[in-house]
């Protein structure tokens, strides 16, 4: 996509969307093939470019009509959730739209991932399980992504972790399901959510996030227990493999998260911290103890 047709104030995006806002408010029935051409066709490729108006401000070229697309694209899927209708999933090509959009490491691009972020917060909103099971492998990835990367921008992990602060998004994704497909879903939500949390809050810098992290580490094992339990297990596992000379384990390294449980920068919040623990010097044998401070 050119400048020409990113956005720019030659061709007025942001008026012509609120238009379209306007137009799309009216529909009161089922959607027709256009609606969905008008989501493939003009909103998702609105998404795409990564061109800043000016270089100088870091302002991306979607920012100036962002707000009127947000809500473009939320009222189609609003729509289609009211009246559904057979074949095409106005929520699932949203979804698989936006990840392919999402801005690439060398494209560098801070406030168009904050932008997205934001959008998909408002969208996920609007979904329930059945809505993100094809894209569930996708968005996961990418949450855990802006997450986890020590190369991001500390704005796109605060944004991504602000996320979890939403219980209507924390359930739909940790809760358990109804069927045995599913809940394979959520245990590999908690295999690479987990991990991305618990590095970035071990890592990062910033007592902000450091608390947003074991906040979302806390919301996770209340929501699944059970699930939490084996995921934890399985990362500690992962990266604390046996020696070749047969030795126990190595520990890992706990120093940022078990100092002390009052410390102003510990990875998790007071009421919960995660302690590793051998209890028997076997080949294998090391068990995981969740303890709660408050009973203490």
């Amino acid at each position: 996509m050119s400048k020409f047709e990113a956005g720019f104030t030659k061709i007025h995006v942001e008026s012509l969307l609120k238009l379209l806002n306007s137009i799309l408010s009216g529909i009161s029935g089922a959607l027709l093939p256009t609606h969905f051409d008008i989501m493939r066709l003009v909103l998702l490729p609105l998404h795409k470019p990564n061109d800043f108006i000016e270089w100088r401000d870091q302002k991306p070229c979607i920012e100036p009509y962002f707000d009127s697309l947000v809500k473009c694209c939320a009222k189609l899927i609003e729509l289609d959730k009211k009246h559904p209708t057979e074949g095409e999933n106005m929520l699932d090509m949203f979804f698989r739209g936006v990840i392919s959009s999402w801005p690439t490491v060398k494209q560098a691009n801070t406030r168009k991932e904050v932008l997205l972020l934001h959008e998909m917060e408002k969208v996920l909103l609007l979904a329930d399980f059945n809505d993100i099971r094809k894209t569930f492998v996708s968005w996961m990835n990418k949450w855990a992504d802006c997450i986890g990367s020590e190369n991001n921008n500390i704005l796109i992990v605060q944004r991504a972790l602000q996320i979890f602060k939403v219980d209507q998004i924390a359930v739909l994704f940790c809760s358990p399901k109804e069927t045995e497909e599913d809940n394979k879903l959520v245990k590999s939500f908690y295999e690479k959510l987990l991990p991305a949390l618990y590095n970035q809050g071990c890592n990062t810098w910033n007592p902000t996030v450091k608390k947003m992290a074991g906040l979302s580490i806390k919301k996770m094992e209340k929501l699944n227990h059970d699930v939490f339990v084996l995921a934890a297990e399985e990362m500690f596992r992962i990266s604390s493999p046996k020696s070749k000379l047969g030795l126990p384990p190595r520990l890992p390294n706990f120093s940022n998260v078990a100092r002390k449980v009052d410390a102003p920068n510990s990875l998790l919040p007071p009421t919960t911290i995660i302690i590793i623990t051998v209890e028997e010097y076997e080949e294998s044998a090391v068990h995981f103890s969740y303890i709660n401070i408050n009973s203490h």
